[in-house]
């Protein structure tokens, strides 16, 4: 697996959001304050080409309400970074904003299910149409739009409707990603995230109407079938790297938040394996050697475990495999393996 083609750095500038999402991961809100000055951006950028991570994911909060999403944009593509943006499309009406956009090799709008249920989900009336009318304006524009829709039992088998209606607006391509129990998510009802057996349907029918559709629309899901993961476990971190290897080689996906802490493989991940806070101040160096000293390798037997629970009869059959060892980080923190083994037999939900 080459880090070159799949190294994402994700930032989220600021924590500020025009909405209140029910499943937000990140707590987003109208109130949030916490924001990355554009200096700090901007190096952090600069560091993460220098440790090899070739695309550049912006989202939030809104990124829509960062003042300085233009100019790291064009920071990104200047260090060789292909450059991408996550926006729930409210505030892409005026042509400035569609300037701004347009730097950007893809952009992704956020819509989460058909009319009343996308509009109950980010609990405003009207986002829907809003978001519809953004992805519009970008493919009119002739940008590389995506959709990407947050799948809950709600919407699971309305996923061939959403995708034609994508496709119908001129969307490239359509993500589904399934809604986990993180940040204000993790007040949605049990009954509402997707149990076992409705992500495997969700699997399956993405597959299948991704060869249907191909000459028409891309589709990808963020399951991976466990049997996957099983012959190829480096998908789930439980993998050795080379001695001084590039980080995007070890970390294939680094976040940095709005506080310019570094996290590691998801957003989700408990924060005692965190690398730290970024500062701009030529040390960034020192907190990855740290990090691969002592956490990443604590990172490596913990993956290994998650693997082999993947083996036991109660195992899910497709999983998202960041999010799945996200839960192991948090199930073993503090880091004990004295607590591994005493939880060997335990099912995992």
């Amino acid at each position: 697996m080459q880090a070159e083609a799949l190294s994402v750095f994700h930032l989220h500038p600021l924590q500020r959001c025009n909405l209140r999402c029910l499943h937000c991961y990140s707590d987003s809100s109208p109130e949030a304050a916490s924001i990355l000055s554009v200096t700090t951006a901007r190096a952090a950028v600069t560091q993460a080409a220098r440790w090899g991570y070739r695309a550049l994911a912006v989202s939030g909060g809104e990124p829509m309400l960062y003042s300085g999403l233009a100019t790291v944009l064009a920071h990104a593509a200047d260090a060789g970074m292909s450059t991408s943006v996550v926006t729930n499309g409210l505030l892409c009406r005026s042509r400035a904003a569609l300037d701004t956009l347009a730097q950007a090799d893809t952009v992704t709008v956020s819509i989460d299910g058909l009319l009343e249920r996308h509009d109950h989900m980010r609990q405003r009336k009207g986002a829907h149409d809003g978001a519809r009318r953004a992805v519009m304006r970008m493919a009119e524009a002739g940008m590389t739009t995506w959709v990407a829709c947050g799948v809950t039992a709600a919407n699971v088998e309305d996923i061939e409707e959403i995708t034609a209606n994508a496709a119908c607006w001129g969307a490239a391509g359509i993500a589904f990603h399934v809604v986990e129990p993180a940040g204000r998510g993790a007040s949605l009802t049990p009954g509402s995230l997707l149990a076992n057996d409705a992500r495997v349907l969700l699997y399956v029918s993405v597959a299948l109407l991704a060869s249907l559709h191909r000459s028409i629309i891309a589709m990808r899901v963020d399951l991976t079938h466990r049997n996957t993961i099983l012959r190829h476990p480096d998908l789930l971190y439980a993998m050795p790297t080379d001695p001084g290897a590039l980080p995007a080689s070890a970390i294939r996906v680094l976040i940095m938040n709005s506080d310019a802490e570094l996290v590691p493989i998801c957003h989700g991940f408990h924060p005692r394996y965190a690398l730290g806070r970024f500062r701009d101040d030529g040390q960034a160096q020192r907190l990855w050697d740290n990090f691969e000293a002592n956490a990443f390798k604590q990172i490596t037997r913990l993956a290994r475990h998650a693997v082999s629970r993947l083996s036991g009869d109660d195992a899910p059959e497709v999983l998202n495999p960041g999010d799945w060892l996200a839960d192991f980080s948090h199930r073993y923190a503090p880091f004990t393996f004295q607590a591994m083994r005493e939880a060997s037999s335990q099912t995992i939900a």
